[in-house]
């Protein structure tokens, strides 16, 4: 035996001297693709006698057997992701236009504009009419997004 445990060959020494020049992956050729099925036809196996022992019988609640493999339709998983309309209020009303990247990017990023604007026109006085804006339009895009997701939910 030579060769170790890191990925080189162990077993026999190889009798007599090594081959010269490249060795060929397949001595025969490389191997042949499968003939293309007919249209219409499905592949037939080339064994035509009965299924081996092995094989199960067919399924008592009628899923096709192909082969002596089941094919089952994989069961539709729905993740419902919803967002609280609770929690973005809190987020709204603490961090004004940064709590608002929970519901709404977009939103958040133009209420983020309008408190800037309007907080350096109004030295900060108008703040007290966008930041209550800020946080209806919070809640009113997590409902909208809470129901576009029950929608894409039902209709799957």
């Amino acid at each position: 035996m030579y060769g170790n445990h890191h990925g080189e060959f162990v077993g026999p020494r190889p009798e007599g001297p090594m081959p010269a020049g490249p060795v060929q992956p397949y001595p025969s050729g490389p191997p042949q693709p499968a003939p293309a099925p007919y249209h219409g036809q499905a592949l037939q196996p080339h064994y035509s006698g009965p299924p081996p022992s092995h094989y199960p019988g067919p399924h008592p609640y009628g899923v096709q057997n192909y082969g002596g493999y089941p094919l089952y339709r994989p069961p539709v998983v729905i993740v419902n992701d919803r967002k609280s309309v609770t929690v973005a209020l809190l987020l709204a009303f603490f961090f004004g236009p940064l709590g608002m990247f929970y519901s709404t990017v977009v939103g958040a990023l133009v209420m983020m504009l309008v408190n800037l604007v309007v907080g350096i026109l109004t030295l900060g006085l108008g703040l007290f009419l966008t930041w209550p804006a800020g946080l209806v339009w919070a809640a009113i895009a997590v409902s909208e997004y809470n129901d576009r997701q029950m929608q894409v939910a039902t209709f799957r």
